[in-house]
């Protein structure tokens, strides 16, 4: 089973990495998890840098005023090593994500979790409707809020239920935006 998270009681680092693997495990989806690797440029530190810092990194000491040391910091190289554990389990698309699947695979039921941002919660109101809840996102080992940069959109999208089933392609359990694909009782 699943826990589904709420905001006093986030997931945390282990518990994620467990439901990515449980979803995934099914064969109910490609990925267990979108995080958008058709998009480039800004989306990477926009939308990954909360992760970052959920292990207590950054991309810049603001302090100091540069990189070396934060990002590849302890906390930096830790999360780098838990990232690239994503996609060598397989668990998400890599950089050859086709753009259109970006778009369309959590909708289509061929991602379990999608990471994004409120601009694209209409298609996913209008889809799977008041089954949806939306929730920052806060995943830490040190129980650290995550909270989206300032001006960001960053979101996770959850169904309302409280209680973990397990995931199917007819119920939504999506996730700056963890949406939750589907779900169905266990």
């Amino acid at each position: 089973d699943i826990r589904v998270p709420t905001l006093d009681n986030p997931w945390s680092k282990s518990e994620f990495d467990d439901a990515l693997e449980t979803l995934q495990t099914t064969g109910d989806y490609e990925y267990a998890l979108d995080l958008g690797m058709a998009w480039t440029g800004e989306w990477y530190p926009y939308a990954f840098g909360p992760f970052l810092q959920s292990h207590g990194g950054d991309i810049i000491d603001t302090s100091a005023n540069m990189a070396n040391g934060a990002l590849n910091g302890e906390a930096g190289m830790a999360f780098g090593e838990w990232w690239q554990s994503l996609f060598a389990r397989g668990l998400v698309p890599g950089t050859s994500q086709d753009g259109a699947d970006r778009e369309t695979g959590f909708l289509d039921g061929r991602y379990a979790l999608q990471w994004n941002g409120n601009w694209a919660a209409v298609p996913v109101l209008d889809k799977f409707g008041d089954d949806m809840l939306f929730r920052r996102p806060r995943i830490s080992e040190t129980g650290q809020r995550l909270e989206p940069q300032a001006g960001s959109s960053a979101f996770p999208q959850l169904p309302r239920t409280r209680t973990a089933r397990t995931p199917s392609s007819n119920s939504p359990f999506r996730t700056n935006t963890l949406r939750c694909s589907p779900m169905r009782s266990a």
